[in-house]
């Protein structure tokens, strides 16, 4: 037969638990943010920061994927120089990560 009630856990264990909960409700584990790259909504935790890495982003330098917004039909199209990016964000999932530093487009 179990004893009933049980003892009180072990001061080591109460601050194992405690240190445990606190981990789990930090804002880093369910915060999210997107991805500078596809855009998608991803856990904050596990993005990089685009700035910090040394990432070739060549790959996503596309001719003819994003153009200058035209203010009248007689404006030429024009493209937007330089790699399809999230102007708004500064980091890049795993996924992607993968993807470009392979030389591949996501």
């Amino acid at each position: 037969n179990p004893k009933f009630p049980p003892s009180a856990p072990s001061p080591k264990l109460m601050h194992q638990i405690f240190a445990d909960f606190c981990k789990d409700i930090d804002p880093n584990q369910f915060e999210e943010s997107g991805c500078a790259v596809c855009g998608q909504l991803t856990q904050s935790s596990t993005l990089k920061k685009l700035s910090e890495m040394n990432l070739n982003l060549d790959i996503l330098i596309q001719e003819g994927v994003t153009q200058v917004e035209r203010q009248s039909s007689k404006d030429p199209l024009s493209d937007i120089e330089g790699p399809v990016l999230d102007s708004d964000l500064d980091s890049i999932c795993q996924t992607c990560c993968r993807s470009v530093s392979k030389g591949k487009m996501p």
